[in-house]
C-alpha cells in the first residue's frame, strides 16, 4: 500500500508498530544500557557477596560483614527497581512517592534490630 504508514494509533497514547509497542520508557538509551548493563552489576555484586559469604566471613568480622551484606542488597534492590521496573525513567514524584515510605521501613527495621538486641542482652545476657 503505497502512503500507508507502518503504525496506528489505538487511542490510548501507545503507538503500535510492525514490530510491537513503543512506550516511553524504551526510547531511554541503548538495549545494551537498559537492560544488560545493569545485569552485568547485579552479577558482579551477587559474586561480590558469594566471595564474602564463602571466603571472607568468619566470627571475628560478622558485623561487618552483615553491614557490607545488606549495603549490597540495598544497591541490587536499586538497580533491580531503577531499570527492571522502570522506575529510573519515570517522573520525580513517582519515584519520591515510592522512596519515602521506604526510608520509613528501613528506619522501622533498624529500631526494630536495636531494640531485639537490647532485649534479648537484657534477658539472656
Amino acid at each position: 500500500m503505497a502512503g500507508h504508514s507502518s503504525h496506528h494509533d489505538h487511542g490510548h497514547g501507545t503507538k503500535v508498530f510492525a514490530d510491537g509497542p513503543l512506550e516511553h520508557h524504551e526510547t531511554h538509551g541503548t538495549i545494551f544500557q537498559r537492560i544488560i548493563l545493569p545485569f552485568i552489576w547485579l552479577l558482579l555484586i551477587t559474586a561480590a557477596e558469594f566471595f564474602i559469604a564463602l571466603v571472607i566471613k568468619n566470627e571475628d568480622n560478622k558485623t561487618a560483614v552483615d553491614i557490607t551484606f545488606v549495603v549490597m542488597t540495598l544497591v541490587k534492590a536499586f538497580f533491580i527497581v531503577s531499570y527492571f521496573m522502570h522506575l529510573k525513567f519515570e517522573f520525580k514524584g513517582l519515584k519520591w512517592s515510592i522512596v519515602f515510605p521506604l526510608l520509613f521501613i528501613v528506619y522501622l527495621l533498624v529500631l526494630m534490630v536495636l531494640e531485639g538486641t537490647y532485649m534479648y542482652n537484657t534477658l539472656v545476657g
